[in-house]
């Protein structure tokens, strides 16, 4: 595990590599950045540019994740899981499909309500 210093660094090199200012980026913070990046985002393992760095701890990651939105990336402060303490972050291209805030607010009620009834 790194300092939130060196995720930075580490993820603000890689931004830098693939050539993209902080807007064509979208960060964000999960328990499981895999699932977070392949599933729900729909970046590709291969050709897309992605990255994801373990933190200390969940705080050590939502202050990681608010850095990079305050310097103008893409994401959603709410949107973590329980425990996040993985910063990810992809290049947005037209396949991915980055979380707004409206789409997870969406999908926690529809995980508290549930679908509605089939009758």
């Amino acid at each position: 595990m790194s300092t939130e210093e060196e995720i930075k660094a580490v993820i603000e090199g890689h931004i830098a590599k693939n050539r993209g200012s902080y807007a064509a980026w979208y960060v964000g913070i999960s328990a499981d950045p895999q699932k977070s990046l392949f599933s729900d985002h729909g970046v590709r393992h291969k050709g897309d540019a992605w990255i994801f760095r373990q933190a200390q701890t969940s705080s050590a990651a939502q202050n990681i994740e608010k850095y990079f939105l305050d310097h103008g990336a893409d994401g959603n402060l709410d949107a973590g899981d329980d425990d996040p303490k993985f910063v990810y972050a992809y290049k947005k291209y037209r396949h991915t499909t980055p979380r707004s805030a409206k789409r997870a607010i969406f999908l926690k009620l529809r995980r508290l309500v549930g679908r509605g009834s089939t009758d």
